[in-house]
């Protein structure tokens, strides 16, 4: 297990509007097929400024895990597709009653996951990237992912966070503190809870 404290301080004597984020991302040779991605979510909103290699409908409400592709179709977000499929989307998830996400190797079962105050970042960003992305600078070598605990969302910026009533702020010279811990395990195909103690279930 790793134990993250954090802390930010606003040394101005003015409030101060901000956003507050982790971006641990994964590629292979852990991230393949085999792995399942498991989330507390109940629920999400896809992007609204989808690329070109964009399988979500864009601006899409939906229930975690499955989300509308722009044919219509359902896709189930726990399971990662192949480098070939050359697709790349962005989704916020929210709803969590325990703020937790895990991704197994179902074949090695062996997972890593990480377990965090959802008081605190109430938002997990699921930025994916399957192959897509076929410009500068990947070229559709790009296979990755990354699942971000947040406190805000979009991830266009704060001026987008202020305007949807998402973004917090801190006092003049006040200060907040959290923790978050990353775990890896084995023994486990699929994971169905995360305790901010480590404990994984």
């Amino acid at each position: 297990m790793l134990h993250l404290t954090e802390r930010i301080v606003n040394e101005s004597p003015h409030p101060m509007p901000f956003m507050w984020g982790h971006h641990p991302a994964f590629r292979p040779p852990f991230l393949g097929p085999s792995c399942r991605i498991d989330v507390g979510a109940r629920a999400g909103v896809t992007g609204s400024d989808p690329t070109a290699a964009g399988r979500l409908r864009p601006d899409d409400a939906f229930s975690w895990p499955f989300a509308r592709s722009r044919s219509g179709e359902q896709v189930d977000l726990r399971i990662v597709p192949p480098i070939d499929t050359g697709v790349a989307d962005w989704v916020c998830l929210s709803g969590f009653d325990e703020g937790w996400y895990a991704v197994t190797d179902q074949e090695r079962r062996v997972g890593i996951g990480m377990a965090w105050d959802p008081g605190m970042f109430p938002y997990l960003w699921y930025w994916q990237v399957w192959g897509g992305l076929p410009g500068y600078p990947w070229y559709g070598r790009h296979y990755n992912y990354a699942l971000e605990p947040w406190t805000s969302w979009p991830d266009a910026g704060l001026e987008r966070a202020i305007a949807n009533g998402t973004a917090m702020v801190l006092p003049g010279h006040g200060s907040i503190e959290t923790s978050l811990v990353a775990v890896a395990y084995t023994g486990l195909r699929e994971v169905t809870s995360i305790s901010r103690a480590g404990d994984v279930r």
